[in-house]
């Protein structure tokens, strides 16, 4: 019995040291790894940074091709992150890593299109493996790969297939009534007539969203104003001026903030209208009425968007004789362009 007993505590003398040792190891081991994920984390942040600039400079028409060269070579070494979430969770599918592959395909759609497909694939199969392939999260990746081959690629066939699958997805988890199912007819309508020149289904898929959405006035996430306003965009865009001006002002009836980013989308597509069927009256008053409220906006969050209605405003008003006028706005265009670019 004293020498089991002897033999056990020699045998503690063994077991306990490297049960520190193993601790220790574990807790670096841990360590390294939350610092790991720290760096990857900080690479995200900047990234998001030079996207969210990138987007801006684009926007303005300012993005040039040092500064495209500039957002490659970032996205280059911003690979790395996606390595390194791989090896820290011990596995490529995770929504984490999923972020930092859509950061990278944003910033390839910069600087370089065709490089982003992959990134958009592989977000796509991280989601099925995730949620299932019958999944919201499942559709929105179908949406943003479709959006990436009308957008970038201009393979309008690639694009429409995309969208169905995400319509097909969302008819079958929310029923055919539910304004969840017609998220993307407006994207499906629009790419339907680049692609074959398709009218009538294209109609009937606006149609659809429109009929849902009234019959639901008050879900707030998807309102039927939307839904109006994605029916004019697409009726202007074909040459259906009557038909666009009555959705446009179907859009605006429905407002109830008529401060905001929507009201003077409608205010300035209205305008463009009417100055292709050269009404310049009625399109200066749109377009004044926008700019009235663009300015406000501006002044509190500095969106981009006011510079083409400055650049709208100026036009008419150069077309209606009034080039005083213009030519203060094409000042004011300047001035507002070199604050963004500066970053106000």
């Amino acid at each position: 019995m004293k020498i089991r007993v002897r033999l056990c505590h020699t045998t503690w003398l063994f077991i306990l040291p490297l049960t520190l040792m193993i601790a220790a190891t574990a807790m670096a081991q841990a360590s390294q790894a939350n610092e790991r994920i720290a760096y990857a984390k900080s690479l995200d942040q900047k990234a998001e940074s030079i996207i969210k600039r990138g987007r801006l400079l684009q926007s303005i028409d300012a993005l040039n091709e040092d500064e495209a060269d500039k957002i490659c070579n970032f996205a280059i070494e911003y690979e790395q992150a996606e390595w390194i979430k791989t090896r820290v969770y011990k596995t490529p599918f995770h929504d984490d890593i999923a972020l930092t592959l859509q950061n990278i395909s944003s910033l390839y759609n910069l600087c370089h299109p065709p490089l982003s497909q992959k990134y958009l694939s592989s977000i796509l199969k991280i989601k099925e493996k995730l949620y299932s392939k019958e999944s919201e999260q499942a559709a929105s990746a179908h949406d943003a790969l479709g959006d990436y081959y009308r957008l970038y690629m201009m393979n309008f066939k690639k694009a429409i297939n995309q969208y169905e699958e995400a319509k097909r997805i969302r008819k079958k988890l929310y029923g055919v009534k539910d304004p969840r199912a017609a998220k993307n007819n407006n994207l499906l309508a629009l790419t339907l007539f680049y692609h074959k020149g398709e009218k009538s289904e294209a109609k009937q898929l606006l149609h659809d969203a429109i009929t849902i959405r009234e019959n639901l006035p008050a879900n707030k996430a998807y309102p039927v104003h939307q839904a109006y306003m994605d029916a004019g965009i697409y009726y202007s865009m074909v040459g259906e001026y009557d038909s666009a001006i009555v959705h446009f002002k179907k859009a605006l009836n429905t407002l109830n903030d008529l401060l905001n980013d929507d009201y003077i989308t409608i205010l300035s597509e209205l305008a463009v209208i009417y100055l292709n069927k050269d009404d310049l009256k009625i399109s200066h008053g749109y377009i004044k009425e926008a700019y009235e409220k663009a300015k406000v906006l501006y002044e509190r969050n500095h969106a981009p968007d006011f510079l083409q209605i400055i650049d709208l405003l100026s036009d008419i008003c150069m077309q209606m004789g009034d080039i005083k006028t213009a030519k203060q706005l094409r000042i004011e265009h300047k001035k507002v362009k070199d604050q963004l670019i500066k970053g106000v």
